[in-house]
């Protein structure tokens, strides 16, 4: 099997495909593994030739910033494909809250990660312990997932099936927290911000607990609970944002493709942190594509750790 890479308005050889002109530019084998950052995904139009052959078709502004990285030998295709966009998240969370790539000069240097042992928890995990913070707190919702946390240095697992979630909290960081990384929503939000310490950062990236869950999606009365809960979200006063010195930021990867230079910066140091091993894939699971169902009860359930690879 190879890969053509074909890019618009290079100056390399001229093809046509399905009547459009193109240039092609590369070619490699898939034994040269590449990674990719997953918001290129959304500028490739990737069509598959012929049963051997698959044709990625990049538009020609973002050919010179987004480059394929080349896979590090300690990993896996299945763990390359894991992780790019949980890694990109995890750094840009870290840098909107002041930890990359200066390092704070802030006193308190907590920080407190909810669901922890997922993909990009585990990532901030590491990554909190690469830049420095302490102590870093990871939180998860099943004792099962406490040994994980603790493997990858986690310096406290609160697991909230067993333990009051702030009580543990506070006892981990009486000073409170520099950084709460929130994908939770409405049900951990307001406590997260009122555990930030002075100068600290809520940074929300995800709404999992406003969401439906499992086969109750379908029914009308958990789209009406979604509504209540969404009504309850907490409401931030600026006033309050600027007499307690806290902020809160939010984003969403997905919506990245024009921040080139970031993005490459983000991928850049991953894979520096990859290829020096400090680094690790969060822990996958791999499915074929005919258990997709499977996979998908299995992140509904809550008991996945790390990430989900299928197979096609």
């Amino acid at each position: 099997m190879q890969i053509a890479v074909f890019v618009g308005g290079c100056t390399k050889a001229h093809c046509n495909l399905w009547g459009f002109p193109l240039y092609l530019d590369l070619m490699w084998r898939v034994s040269s593994k590449w990674l990719l950052p997953v918001m290129d995904l959304g500028m490739w139009e990737i069509k598959s030739l012929e049963s051997h052959c698959l044709v990625l078709i990049v538009h020609e502004s973002y050919y010179q910033v987004y480059k394929l990285r080349k896979i590090p030998a300690s990993l896996s295709f299945e763990q390359a494909a894991a992780l790019p966009a949980v890694a990109l998240t995890a750094l840009y969370a870290l840098q909107l809250a002041g930890h990359f790539p200066q390092e704070s000069k802030g006193r308190n240097r907590a920080i407190l990660i909810h669901s922890a042992a997922g993909g990009v928890g585990s990532m901030l995990v590491q990554m909190s312990k690469i830049l420095g913070l302490s102590p870093v707190v990871g939180v998860v919702g099943k004792s099962s997932k406490v040994g994980f946390l603790s493997s990858l240095g986690c310096d406290v697992v609160i697991d909230k099936s067993t333990q009051d979630l702030w009580q543990a909290a506070r006892e981990a960081s009486p000073d409170g927290y520099a950084a709460i990384m929130d994908a939770n929503g409405v049900s951990t939000l307001q406590q997260s911000y009122d555990h930030l310490a002075p100068t600290g950062r809520l940074i929300v990236f995800g709404f999992h607990s406003n969401l439906p869950m499992g086969r109750a999606a379908l029914s009308p009365l958990e789209w009406i609970r979604m509504a209540v809960k969404m009504s309850s979200m907490p409401k931030f006063d600026p006033m309050d944002l600027t007499v307690s010195n806290k902020s809160v930021m939010g984003f969403n990867l997905s919506f990245f493709e024009k921040e080139v230079d970031l993005v490459s910066l983000l991928f850049d140091q991953v894979c520096e942190w990859l290829e020096q091993g400090k680094l690790t894939c969060p822990r996958i699971v791999e499915m074929d594509m005919k258990d997709i169902g499977e996979a998908h009860n299995l992140i509904m359930s809550g008991k996945s750790v790390g990430k989900i690879v299928i197979r096609t």
